[in-house]
């Protein structure tokens, strides 16, 4: 009997598979092996990449954070532990080329801060300096412009609230926020363009997507107003920007499928398929999809129903497998996914049933470890 139940079950794994992916990318098979990286973890990984190197935190069973650095030489030795009690998942971002700047909430809800220099973490190996606010969800971070970021959390009045460093000193205080309005049910979802330029996407009450941005200091439609860009969202949107004026954004449908619309400054100046309209790209999934751009590809990794990994990219002109299909990466991811681009590839980041942290990373048709 239990041997013809893990047949039931092997087989209802291939069936689910194969609804998400009836067609391969074109050459060799994707591996469907993951590297584990050890440890004992929680919530979901947050990645980051720049300088030739990606850097990985996450949050232990003790809720204290934990970080590890990949470079072209490999991994870094063991977790670093960078202490605090962690509600929730981090933030990170590269403020600079030896800058890394991190964000946790805290067993208070307050908002809490480290940094490395290069050399050290500030305040210190296990300390953070507090940032104000009463914050519910994760916390998210962009950089807007070298040496600055931008900061979004939703407060328990469910609105969004921002602030900011511009490379000397907080906006509009340490302990202060600046307040931009709405009622969302999702954390908030940050990107960049370019210089002093900020979009910004929440997920409504009615879980449809809402947009709002600034050029400067000034926010648009209005600073407590949003746009209404359609859909019935399920879970959090994902927003990436491949280059100057554009801007890719992702949801799962209540139907489990992945949803596209995309703004391109440089051609209509609309969003297409129209204002609140999406693209149907397919697939069965779960959790938050990640839009990660290198050159011109966009790819996209998400966790399917049946928590393996998948992923599509776009190479400028079409979509491979196909516009509905994906192809299957492996794994069982516990929470959410995070995936990011450098050293030459995608880094794909799961926490397993084992608890522990597990990796692979490669594009198109060849991943790496191979099967």
């Amino acid at each position: 009997m239990k041997r013809l139940n893990a047949w039931r079950i092997t087989l209802a794994a291939l069936v689910v598979g194969l609804l998400l992916c009836t067609a391969a990318v074109p050459g060799r098979a994707a591996s469907l092996a993951y590297t584990s990286l050890g440890g004992s973890f929680i919530g979901s990984p947050v990645s980051i990449a720049g300088h030739g190197r990606v850097d990985t935190f996450v949050v232990g069973t003790d809720h204290a954070l934990y970080h590890r650095t990949r470079t072209a030489s490999g991994w870094g030795p063991g977790f670093e532990n960078l202490g605090g009690y962690v509600l929730g998942n981090p933030a990170a971002v590269y403020e600079g080329r030896n800058r890394i700047d991190v964000f946790v909430v805290g067993s208070d809800h307050v908002l809490y801060h480290k940094y490395w220099n290069g050399t050290t973490w500030l305040p210190s190996q296990s300390g953070y300096e507090p940032l104000g606010g009463y914050v519910i969800g994760n916390p998210t971070v962009v950089s807007s412009a070298p040496h600055r970021f931008d900061l979004f959390v939703i407060s328990s009045d469910h609105a969004l609230y921002h602030k900011y460093y511009d490379g000397h000193a907080w906006g509009p205080s340490m302990l202060g926020y600046e307040y931009l309005g709405g009622y969302s049910l999702s954390d908030p979802a940050p990107v960049s363009w370019g210089r002093g330029r900020l979009d910004v996407f929440v997920v409504g009450t009615d879980h449809a997507l809402y947009h709002k941005y600034a050029n400067g200091p000034t926010w648009l439609p209005s600073q407590t107003g949003y746009e209404n860009l359609g859909g019935i969202i399920v879970g959090q949107p994902s927003v990436n920007s491949r280059h100057f004026g554009r801007l890719d954004v992702f949801i799962v449908g209540t139907d489990e499928a992945l949803y596209h619309k995309y703004y391109d400054r440089g051609q209509a100046s609309s969003w297409e398929p129209s204002l609140h309209s999406f693209e149907n790209l397919g697939g069965h999934l779960s959790g938050t999809p990640q839009a990660v751009s290198t050159g011109q590809n966009l790819y996209v990794v998400a966790e399917g129903t049946d928590h393996a990994s998948y992923y599509k990219y776009w190479d400028g002109s079409n979509w491979y497998p196909s516009t509905t299909r994906f192809e299957h990466l492996g794994g069982y991811a516990v929470g959410d996914m995070s995936a990011v681009g450098g050293l030459s590839g995608i880094n794909a980041f799961m926490i397993g049933t084992d608890h522990a942290l597990h990796h692979k990373y490669g594009r198109k048709d060849r991943w790496y470890p191979l099967s």
